[in-house]
């Protein structure tokens, strides 16, 4: 669900009169920070709690009263590793919402934020990347951790890197070469073949962002850069994984 789509959506309910400017403004604000908790650029499956946020709010708004979710639900949700996460959305919502949420449309709403987390959650994934070629390992192992310190990171050799993506025992190869991608992809060409290795940039060739989301698109492994373009290339590969991986 892209932000638009529910602008779109959002705009209809405001011009039939269903729903209220003050609304409008907490329902685009959650979507925003649901985005922000997860560091992605848009939702998956996220229809169902924000076609149900509006309508919440108008009821409360109204005066109207709902009975709350099965207890056995809500001391499920509760008890699960989303619940923190849920419990501060829900605290963001009455925050903007300005008053008390009753306490059943609570429950509701913490229901339907665990499981937006669920289907959008991915820090819980256990993303491994082995660093190796010859320059920079330490300084892309860094620019791995400010994008993402739940990335497991492991700094190898060019062989022992190329044998863990060949074994399937790290998820992607990074390494920078002073003369290019190629150079740091060297050994994982040899090892585990071409077809998994992308060169991201090289002397006079800047990383372009379009390229290396197709790579990713394409099931791409292994990214090689110049030294030189680390802190470009390494967010762009990182982007590009965590949204199209």
């Amino acid at each position: 669900m892209e932000l638009q789509e529910l602008e779109n959506r959002l705009d209809v309910l405001l011009e039939q009169e269903v729903i209220v400017d003050h609304v409008y403004a907490v329902t685009i604000a959650a979507y925003k920070k649901v985005l922000n908790l997860l560091n992605i650029e848009r939702l998956e499956q996220g229809e169902m709690l924000f076609t149900h946020l509006p309508l919440a709010l108008t009821r409360i708004e109204n005066g109207e009263k709902v009975e709350g979710p099965d207890t056995g639900m809500m001391e499920e949700v509760e008890n699960s590793a989303i619940y923190s996460k849920a419990k501060k959305l829900l605290d963001f919502v009455e925050h903007n919402w300005g008053e008390a949420l009753p306490q059943e449309e609570k429950d509701f709403l913490t229901l339907h934020f665990a499981n937006l987390l669920n289907n959008n959650e991915r820090s819980e994934v256990n993303m491994k990347i082995v660093i190796g070629g010859q320059v920079e390992k330490k300084e892309i192992d860094r620019l791995v951790k400010d994008f993402d310190d739940s990335i497991e990171t492991v700094i190898k050799s060019d062989m022992d890197g190329a044998m863990l993506i060949k074994s399937g025992q790290a998820d992607y190869y990074l390494g920078a070469c002073h003369t290019g991608g190629g150079g740091a992809l060297a050994m994982t060409i040899a090892i585990a073949g071409r077809d998994v290795c992308e060169t991201v940039s090289m002397p006079g060739r800047k990383p372009n962002e379009q390229q290396i989301i197709q790579a990713v698109k394409d099931g791409k492994k292994a990214f090689g850069f110049t030294g030189d373009h680390a802190e470009t290339a390494v967010p762009m590969i990182l982007k590009a994984l965590r949204d199209y991986g």
